[in-house]
């Protein structure tokens, strides 16, 4: 079953095309297609214009204007329709109003030409609608004409649905933490277990290779191909590498993962509290954040607010002893006796 433009994956790509940042890089951003992109804006975009916003009101909270758009707007000019199972608007219309004139279930039914499981079907409908409206059980099976015996099973229909609902709800929920924990250390560039067995591989044969070791031995006492050295030198141009040491951040500040994770999360509709829960930080730190990196349009930049947060961490001046050493050269350049020559 392919995803809609309701999934975590087709929110965050409408959001990303809203941003600016057009439907080829959004697509590779979210792990899709460009014909996916397409269905999704075509989803998005009837929906705008079925709730009743005008085509540049449309375009505006899109924030794109296609080429393709005439074609969707013979689309939502169409309405919804019905599927093709169900019955005629016309025939429904008549057994309701052959029903509240009086009649039973099973002659309006006939009346109106259908099945006495139809109408049976569109009583339960109705029930439910009353009930999320408000109606008590007996409240609506009172104003429908309700057995006992139907009411209950139109309450247990209810019921099983609501629960169904709660279910797939708590799903999505799950999918959107999951795709986003991938989204972004896809994007912040956190390796997998493969990936850092990889690094720490080169990361060793580096190491002997700067012992003096040859590209033979580093190999041998890795126990692979003298070719995979060979590759592992080709990939740096033949030089040794430099021994770079990693950053490892404190885990006071917020770093640039958890940053990509904030702003997916509030793409996808989460609350301040329940982003905090995600990331195991404190709902006012996400606050701060927010308060602190929002553009002036209310977009939250995470790269941005990652470069910000490090420069407002450095240091606006030198060290102590810095200072200090500083100060005592210059006392001992000042105390040096100056040369004159004739």
């Amino acid at each position: 079953m392919h995803l809609g433009s309701s999934s975590a994956a087709g929110v965050r790509f409408l959001t990303s095309v809203r941003e600016g940042r057009g439907l080829n890089r959004s697509a590779r951003e979210v792990g899709i297609g460009k014909e996916t992109g397409y269905r999704w804006l075509r989803e998005a975009y009837v929906a705008h214009r079925r709730s009743g916003k005008s085509i540049a009101e449309t375009e505006a909270v899109m924030g794109l204007a296609s080429a393709k758009s005439t074609a969707w707007e013979a689309e939502a000019a169409a309405g919804p329709g019905r599927h093709h199972h169900r019955v005629a608007v016309d025939t429904e219309a008549r057994f309701w109003a052959v029903y509240d004139a009086g009649t039973g279930a099973d002659a309006a039914a006939s009346a109106a030409g259908v099945g006495r499981s139809t109408g049976y079907r569109w009583l339960g409908r109705r029930f439910c609608e009353l009930r999320a409206a408000g109606f008590t059980v007996k409240g609506a099976q009172r104003l429908l004409r309700l057995s006992d015996q139907v009411t209950a099973r139109a309450e247990g229909q209810r019921a099983a649905a609501m629960l169904r609902e709660r279910g797939a709800a708590m799903a999505a929920y799950e999918e959107a933490l999951r795709s986003s924990r991938q989204f972004a250390d896809r994007t912040a560039g956190v390796w997998s277990k493969k990936q850092q067995l990889r690094a720490e591989l080169v990361d060793t044969y580096w190491q002997l290779m700067r012992s003096g070791e040859t590209n033979a031995s580093a190999c041998r006492v890795l126990g692979m191909s003298r070719r995979s050295g060979t590759t592992i030198r080709a990939a740096h141009q033949y030089q040794t590498r430099v021994r770079v040491p990693r950053v490892v951040w404190s885990g006071r500040y917020l770093d640039v993962r958890e940053r990509l994770q904030i702003a997916d999360l509030l793409r996808l509709g989460f609350s301040v509290r329940r982003i905090a829960a995600e990331l195991g930080r404190h709902r006012s730190t996400i606050k701060r954040e927010l308060d602190r990196h929002r553009s002036p349009e209310g977009r939250y930049l995470p790269r941005t607010a990652d470069h910000d947060a490090r420069r407002q961490r450095g240091r606006p001046r030198a060290g102590k002893v810095d200072r200090q050493h500083h100060a005592a050269a210059a006392g001992a350049a000042q105390a040096e006796p100056v040369l004159v020559t004739r």
